[in-house]
């Protein structure tokens, strides 16, 4: 008898395990303070950002979207997509964490920016070969100056895999308030993530692009194309390993900025 193949372990199985994220990471760098509460103390939030449930609802729609094509080798229908997104809006807008809307938002307002986005996507979008959707990633952590391996993974998903010209292309999907700039893209840590995970787990060498969905009065697409080398992933490890060794320590102090004003953690440092 012939053992059935076992499938992969899917993203949320994989963070059933102790693990480090770009997200943590990426947390980490915005405000100590912000990981400790959110990663370390597991603190109730207050609320949850307006753009980060938009975004993730968004993020599913697209998800059904190449998950469809991959599967049929067709678009999904624009009425089914919208459909993915309302019910995914519903589901937030139900939970016990309440979102941050504006004073005078009931949500809807939300609900129509993230469908006109999505229209805007599913008029534009093209038919790509897909290779994967939201394939799941546990790599290993290691810093490069003392090669001390970490024992915890660095795990993650890359939301879409294509069929370049010559190799694969990894797509991060983006919701934006405007266009990004040549310089965000220089700054952006997560297309090395990518770039190491899919050399660690055989893929191979992959392009990397950012697909951005522009949330303006009239929606927008941005193609962003990301070039990557093995110094930008020395210089992602040497920030990781520093990271992690910080945390360790238990190093968490507040880093007060502009993401302050929304902060789901701010009560917590004011009553201090």
């Amino acid at each position: 008898m012939v053992a059935e193949p076992v499938p992969p372990p899917t993203l949320a199985e994989l963070r059933k395990q102790p693990h480090v994220s770009y997200s943590a990471i990426r947390s980490y760098l915005l405000c100590p303070m912000k990981f400790y509460h959110s990663y370390a103390a597991k603190t109730e939030p207050s609320h949850r950002p307006l753009a980060l449930v938009l975004g993730g609802a968004i993020h599913e729609a697209l998800a059904a979207y190449y998950a469809h094509l991959q599967g049929t080798g067709t678009k999904i229908d624009e009425a089914e997509l919208l459909d993915v997104f309302r019910t995914r809006i519903d589901m937030e807008l139900n939970a016990p964490i309440p979102i941050k809307l504006d004073d005078d938002s009931d949500g809807t307002d939300m609900i129509d920016q993230g469908v006109n986005v999505l229209r805007m996507f599913w008029e534009r979008a093209d038919c790509p070969t897909v290779l994967a959707v939201e394939q799941a990633f546990a790599v290993p952590l290691y810093d490069p100056q003392s090669g001390e391996v970490f024992a915890a993974p660095m795990i993650g998903a890359m939301d879409l895999i294509v069929q370049g010209p010559q190799r694969p292309l990894v797509v991060e999907h983006k919701t934006s308030s405007k266009k990004y700039a040549t310089w965000q893209l220089e700054l952006e840590t997560q297309p090395s993530v990518y770039k190491y995970a899919a050399q660690q787990i055989g893929i191979g060498d992959v392009d990397l692009m950012y697909q951005l969905l522009i949330k303006s009065k009239t929606p927008s697409m941005q193609h962003c194309r990301i070039e990557r080398t093995d110094a930008h992933i020395k210089e992602m490890m040497m920030t990781f390993a520093t990271i992690i060794r910080a945390v360790d320590a238990g190093i968490f102090y507040r880093n007060r900025s502009w993401a302050c004003s929304d902060c789901q953690y701010r009560y917590r440092c004011d009553e201090a």
